[in-house]
Formats: C-alpha cells, sequence, structure tokens
C-alpha cells in the first residue's frame, strides 16, 4: 500500500498543514476539511515557526494510519 502525503510529512517530522494536504489530494482545503472532519480527522490551529496555520498534528497519525487500511 502507499503511503499518505500526511504520513510520509509526518514521518519525516513534519506536520502538514491542511491546504497541503488538499493541494496532495487535488481538493480545495474546504470540503477536504470537512470530509475529514466527518471522519473524525480535524486539522488543529497551531503555531510552527512563527506561522499559524491549519495542521494534522502527529496525535492524529495512527488514527489516519487505521483509516486508510480500513480502506485499503
Amino acid at each position: 500500500m502507499r503511503e499518505s502525503p500526511q504520513l510520509i510529512k509526518h514521518d519525516r517530522g513534519i506536520e502538514p498543514t491542511a491546504a497541503e494536504v488538499a493541494e496532495a489530494v487535488g481538493m480545495e482545503t474546504r470540503p477536504l476539511s470537512r470530509i475529514m472532519k466527518e471522519a473524525g480527522i480535524q486539522a488543529v490551529n497551531c503555531h510552527r515557526g512563527g506561522v499559524k496555520a491549519r495542521r494534522y498534528t502527529f496525535e492524529l497519525k495512527e488514527k489516519i494510519k487505521e483509516m486508510l487500511e480500513s480502506e485499503g
């Protein structure tokens, strides 16, 4: 199974922003965020390097993996 962009970034120690995830899957941020939230994966507002953004944090990694495995 090919690993998702979110998990690849997590493996590198980078929490991807909601916008980066949306770009990677070819969707607009708002509908993707709504879909992810409905699935129980909600981005978190946080500051990294002085920049505020909505990010899919490390705490979500196991939940994301479980979702991907159940689909695959």
